[in-house]
Parts: structure tokens; C-alpha cells; sequence
């Protein structure tokens, strides 16, 4: 697993660098850019750009990949490519840990919207390998406004999950869901699943927003799902 806070501008990590550990540098992150490498100029431009950007490295800047950066590190052919698999790894290493926070099943605001109409209410939600399931009746009105609009949004907490619903089924054929509900929910279990009018539906989340505190410092957590994008953003309210 990749440590992402070692990791530089320009996709390097310093950990193992020999003028590191031979003391005749701090590291690029540490000393902000300006290393023996960039006495020159000064400092690391690729390092002061992302600064600039609001993002740790090229392959999170909303302008990657840029003319500029091939030029810039010439010494590494392969940047375009190596940025790109860091920024995969970067969404999939986060990602995977909020859906990790996010446990096994919680109860979770459900809302729906059909015929110029929003609806909210509580639901008990269980997560199985990146998506979102809950059994409902067929005569709610929230079948139906899903049915008519697959849009939908969870929240809870601090965490506003955006998704497409899918009827996929009487929830009895759905083994996975049935084991993991039954666990997290047995009462609602035993005394709807069985039930002929209940449909199962999954949700699959397309962005996700949480709020975050580190140090007591507000964050704005996102991932957009479909374009496989992470961004922590600092909240700095006027």
C-alpha cells in the first residue's frame, strides 16, 4: 500500500533517496520545494504549481494531464502514466476506507422524489461490496417514485451519498443481502423479508460528500464515484 503522505508533486517518494538519507536534503515535501535540485530557479516548480492548485500531486489537479509536465519532469518519460495509476490508487485507497468506516449496515435517511414530490424517511441499509441495499413494500410510495426516478440520496451523519436505485428482486433471492440483514437487522428480517409484497433494491452510489475534522479543522470530503475522483478540501466559510 502506497504511503500518500510521502508522496511528492511529481509522484516520487523521498523516503529512500540517497541525499535524503545522506542529510544533504530534506525532501521536497519538507523543505516546500526547495531542494538542492531546484537551487536555480529556487524552487520545485512542479511543487509550487500544485501548491497553487490545492492538490498534493499533478494527477489530482483538475488541469492533468498538462503540456507543461512532461517538460518539466524530463526525467521520467513515463509521467503522464505514473501520475495516473497514483491517482487511482490515491481514490481506491480512500474510497475503500469510507465504505470500511461505514460498516456493515446502519439505519439511513432514504430520499425519493417523483411527481414534482420529495420524500425522505429512515431505512435500514446494508452495504455489500461497494452497494447500497434495503427491502421495501411494492405499495409504498417510495417504490413508486423510485420506479419513476432511480435517483436517489442517502444521508446520515455527516455523509450525503448520492446514487442510482435498482429493483433487483424479492430479497429472498438474494442470499448475500439476506445474511447480511439478517445480522445487522434480524428483527426487520424475521418480520418483512419473507413478506410476498417486499422488493429488494440496491443502490449504487455515483458521489459522495463527508464532512471530516482533523485537528479540529473542517474538510470536505468527496468522490465522485464515475469519474473515479477523490478531493479533501479544506472549509474555510467568510
Amino acid at each position: 500500500m502506497i504511503n500518500f503522505s510521502a508522496i511528492t508533486a511529481c509522484g516520487e517518494c523521498c523516503d529512500e533517496c540517497k541525499k535524503r538519507l545522506d542529510g544533504i536534503c530534506k525532501g521536497c515535501i519538507e523543505a516546500d520545494g526547495y531542494v538542492p535540485e531546484w537551487e536555480q530557479s529556487g524552487r520545485c516548480k512542479v511543487h509550487a504549481c500544485t501548491g497553487n492548485h490545492g492538490v498534493q500531486f499533478c494527477g489530482l489537479c483538475s488541469e492533468f494531464p498538462c503540456a507543461e509536465l512532461p517538460q518539466i519532469v524530463h526525467w521520467n518519460p513515463n509521467i503522464i502514466e505514473r501520475q495516473t495509476i497514483l491517482a487511482k490508487q490515491y481514490f481506491d485507497d480512500n474510497y475503500n476506507a469510507f465504505l470500511s468506516d461505514f460498516g456493515k449496515g446502519r439505519k439511513i435517511v432514504l430520499s425519493t422524489a417523483g411527481n414534482g414530490r420529495v420524500s425522505s424517511r429512515m431505512m435500514s441499509v446494508v452495504l455489500i461490496d461497494g452497494t447500497f441495499y434495503f427491502q421495501t413494500d411494492l405499495t409504498f410510495n417510495k417504490y413508486r417514485q423510485i420506479l419513476g426516478n432511480p435517483n436517489v440520496a442517502l444521508c446520515i451523519d455527516n455523509i450525503q451519498i448520492e446514487g442510482i436505485c435498482e429493483e433487483v428482486g424479492h430479497p429472498l433471492l438474494n442470499e448475500a443481502f439476506c445474511k447480511a440483514f439478517e445480522e445487522c437487522f434480524k428483527g426487520s428480517f424475521d418480520a418483512y423479508t419473507a413478506l410476498k409484497n417486499e422488493r429488494l433494491f440496491a443502490v449504487k452510489p455515483t458521489f459522495i460528500e463527508r464532512w471530516i475534522y482533523r485537528d479540529g479543522v473542517p474538510y470536505i470530503e468527496t468522490f465522485d464515484v464515475n469519474a473515479h475522483e477523490y478531493k479533501l478540501t479544506q472549509y474555510a466559510g467568510e
